[in-house]
């Protein structure tokens, strides 16, 4: 972004210098598309580890915590930068990786909205535990979303 930004303004000065000699001005096209693909590629980049961070601390926020309707809503929004980015780069690796992860938690995300609740009573969790062949304490300090995935509760999120 720093060597783009150099060229970016060496083609002003040119621009600048154009006008001042009288001489037509060059449109710099190639450099126009590089600043798009530039942005997008860095969307890509900083979106993947902006996402990583994120799951990584959901991952790890006491279930009782969880902010379900805010984590759905911000998984909304790396799905629109996914989308973006579709229409915006050729398929690459990195951009395929991203809209896999972030499709796999808004998978899960139903699940966890559902959990987490507030009018859940006991024998909504006893239900639970009886349905998933396993006694899990929701509230209990220390309970994780990650347990949630290692007990195989909600689908598999890397």
């Amino acid at each position: 972004m720093a060597q783009f930004k150099r060229l970016d303004e060496t083609s002003k000065r040119y621009n600048d210098w154009q006008i001042v000699l009288g001489v037509p001005q060059e449109t710099f096209e190639n450099l126009d598309e590089l600043n798009k693909q530039l942005i997008n590629r860095h969307t890509m980049w900083h979106a993947l580890d902006e996402w990583a961070i994120k799951t990584d601390e959901w991952k790890k926020t006491n279930f009782g915590d969880i902010d379900a309707p805010n984590i759905s809503k911000q998984a909304e929004n790396y799905a629109k930068i996914c989308k973006r980015l579709e229409g915006a780069l050729t398929a690459n690796p990195v951009q395929a990786r991203l809209k896999f992860l972030v499709e796999e938690f808004e998978a899960a995300m139903p699940i966890v909205m559902a959990l987490r609740n507030p009018d859940m009573q006991d024998y909504h969790y006893n239900e639970i535990n009886t349905i998933v062949g396993q006694v899990i304490n929701f509230k209990e300090d220390g309970f994780t979303l990650q347990s949630l995935i290692d007990m195989n509760v909600v689908p598999y999120m890397e």
